[in-house]
């Protein structure tokens, strides 16, 4: 075990990004971790030691990395912090939004070292956010013996369903869906219109409604089919969801279709949550408010990791 340990933090050093080449650059001044299980705060050791068990399924909300701007580096620079913590007790596996799941096969052969990393990019049709910055975590469950999963349905499905509808699709657009695909629930809803209402007519909002659900069931369902018959053989292991924030919050959307699809099976496994928050300054007020339960919603994840920035 200890040398494998090793061998992981050497890889994932020597493999670092430009980016985190400077001493402490990617890393925030001041960081806790609330526990909202326990109402307790936590460091990043902690956390791993007290509140991760073999078999967890952590779904990770994220801020898509679109530039190259200060927070993002930190915010992605914690997913691959987090990631390489838990590997110091078990294998970690990685399930990625923004990996389409008919690609694996590229996604495979890019982790093995049998596809360059340019032709990586354009098989998996890579667009929009900073590679860079995704880089390391999604090479590192192959050197925790872990393996990285292609998770969401193709995006010229979820377009369609999000111009024109769910029964737009054709038959060979349909087999590709997953067995189980409902319309979020009612909060997830008022949640997503809050922030598309005024942009969109009410139809396009449905239909909107209609492809995120879809981005969520699929998820899920292939973190299922991933994970699932591993049975008690994945208590050595953990399984990281990296998907986006509004994903995770609250645990209205995909953690609620992880659980619908039997991801938290008694006895095997259970699904967590977990999302950053960062603030402009550290103070008792600013940290009770980052974590502080929403009055209709509750709590905004299962561990909510409040940083501020270098600096700062």
């Amino acid at each position: 075990m200890m040398k494998r340990i090793c061998i992981l933090w050497l890889a994932v050093v020597a493999a670092a990004p430009a980016w985190a080449s400077g001493p402490g650059l990617d890393l925030p001044k001041n960081e806790k971790i609330w526990s909202t299980r326990d109402a307790r705060w936590l460091t990043l050791a902690e956390w791993r030691r007290f509140e991760i068990q073999g078999g967890d399924v952590l779904v990770l909300g994220e801020q898509h990395a679109v530039g190259d701007s200060l927070s993002e580096r930190v915010h992605q620079s914690n997913q691959l912090r987090l990631m390489t913590e838990v590997a110091l007790d078990w294998r970690v596996s990685l399930g990625m939004e923004f990996f389409e799941y008919p690609k694996q096969d590229v996604v495979d052969r890019y982790t093995s070292g049998l596809l360059a990393e340019p032709d990586f990019l354009r098989d998996i049709g890579w667009g929009g956010n900073a590679w860079p910055l995704y880089r390391e975590q999604v090479r590192l469950p192959s050197l925790s013996g872990g393996h990285t999963w292609a998770l969401n349905i193709p995006r010229a499905i979820s377009g369609r369903v999000g111009r024109s509808g769910p029964d737009s699709l054709s038959a060979a657009d349909k087999a590709l869906l997953p067995p189980l695909w409902e319309k979020g629930s009612d909060f997830y809803f008022e949640r997503f219109a809050e922030v598309m209402r005024g942009h969109v007519s009410e139809q396009q909002l449905v239909n909107y409604f209609w492809a995120q659900s879809l981005w969520d069931d699929t998820m899920a369902w292939q973190a299922s089919m991933r994970w699932l018959p591993r049975g008690p053989s994945a208590s050595d292991e953990v399984f990281v969801i990296i998907a986006g924030q509004f994903h995770v919050e609250y645990g209205h959307a995909l953690p609620a279709r992880l659980i619908r699809h039997g991801l938290a099976r008694s006895g095997f496994s259970q699904v967590k949550t977990m999302v950053q928050v960062e603030v402009s300054e550290w103070s008792e007020a600013a940290l009770t408010n980052a974590v502080a339960p929403h009055v209709k919603y509750g709590a905004l994840a299962d561990y909510v990791w409040v940083h501020d920035l270098p600096g700062k």
